[in-house]
């Protein structure tokens, strides 16, 4: 994903999001045989340091849905992905998560209805990671937990942190996968919705993603991103 003043966070901006976007969709299929077993360790690592947790929570790059069922009785689930091929294989699972097609710096969302975010394999690099933090941090309510992992060969843990630190307290969390696995709790001055039942957060969110023609989409240079959309 990258670095330079391309929007989006990555060299080639949007182009290199529809080749993201077009790798993802042919992997779909086969991505739990190959990656299954090391994401649900990055998942059971971050799952039981994080304790107990309840809510609305947001998957974001849920990829095909094996976070899910770990959530389910403690969360609502949302979850946004931006290759439809991994939504359909998600959904396939079933689970009763509420799944939207949108990208993860561009979340069709209100501000502050998320208790926990949890966003696993999505950035590869400080650059990603810093572009992307302002807006996953709007989504979430103040004293909410962002749980996320980062390639150990692209991110040191002192980058890491320092990225990550601003946010609130953050431990690292020592596990034998390739991915740092990081928790931070927000301090109280970040988010900052005032708190709505569940099942009312959850039904705002899916409206806000079917509304989502409203928000001004990116364009790249062969035409605008797909929008976002319930999968």
């Amino acid at each position: 994903m990258g670095g330079s003043s391309v929007p989006g966070g990555r060299p080639g901006g949007w182009e290199e999001k529809a080749r993201i976007i077009e790798r993802y969709d042919r992997l779909s299929s086969v991505y739990d045989e190959l990656y299954g077993e090391e994401q649900g360790e990055k998942h059971d690592s971050a799952l039981r340091a994080l304790g107990s947790a309840r809510g609305l929570a947001l998957d974001v790059g849920c990829g095909t849905g094996s976070l899910f069922a770990k959530l389910a009785g403690a969360f609502e689930v949302v979850g946004v992905d931006i290759s439809i091929g991994m939504l359909r294989a998600a959904k396939g699972k079933g689970g009763g998560a509420h799944l939207i097609r949108a990208d993860a710096e561009y979340l069709p969302l209100r501000d502050g209805i998320f208790d926990a975010l949890f966003c696993f394999t999505v950035f590869s690099n400080p650059m990603e990671l810093g572009a992307s933090i302002p807006e996953l941090v709007r989504v979430l309510k103040p004293n909410a937990a962002l749980v996320l992992s980062a390639p150990k060969g692209a991110f040191d843990p002192g980058a890491l942190l320092e990225i990550l630190g601003p946010l609130g307290e953050c431990e690292l969390v020592d596990c034998e996968t390739r991915d740092h696995i990081c928790i931070c709790r927000l301090g109280a001055r970040l988010g900052g919705a005032p708190r709505r039942p569940l099942q009312d957060a959850a039904k705002s969110a899916i409206r806000e993603a079917a509304k989502a023609e409203r928000r001004t989409q990116p364009r790249g240079p062969n035409g605008p991103m797909p929008k976002a959309e319930l999968a």
